[in-house]
């Protein structure tokens, strides 16, 4: 398989998931959060399948907090 290949050229594990759901959360910090594109992109008829990419990492949302404005 091609990323097998890859994977031990670079010596990370990749796999297809891996590299849909990295290109998903690239392209919604890219757009804005287009989660439409994202749902038409990615094929998914349904927005509650595609909301699955939108979940953040606790250091997202602290850096998220941290541009707040009080």
């Amino acid at each position: 398989m091609l990323c097998d290949k890859y994977s031990a050229i670079i010596g990370v594990k990749l796999h297809p998931h891996l590299l849909r759901h990295t290109m998903a959360n690239q392209f919604l910090a890219d757009t804005g959060n287009d989660l439409v594109g994202l749902a038409q992109i990615l094929g998914h008829e349904n927005l509650n399948t595609t909301s699955r990419y939108t979940k953040r990492t606790g250091e997202q949302l602290a850096d998220a907090a941290e541009k707040l404005n009080y």
